[in-house]
């Protein structure tokens, strides 16, 4: 079984199991990557912040607020 890492610029990583799986994605816009070659750093990006992508929204309040108790 061969492994084939890909990376997507929106969905990040994943490993494909074979050539016909990593060609097929590479249809869809994801590249093949080599783990052993280190990332080109971009002298630029550092002082740039990275906006959070996945964040969960504020929770609302749910139900029925409650009654107030009478003594």
């Amino acid at each position: 079984m061969s492994v084939i890492y890909m990376v997507h610029p929106v969905h990040g990583a994943k490993v494909a199991i074979s050539e016909y799986e990593a060609i097929s994605d590479e249809m869809h816009g994801w590249e093949r990557y080599d783990i052993s070659t280190p990332a080109a750093a971009d002298v630029d990006d550092e002082d740039e912040e990275v906006e959070a992508v996945n964040e969960m929204a504020e929770l609302k309040p749910r139900g029925r607020r409650r009654a107030a108790q009478e003594d």
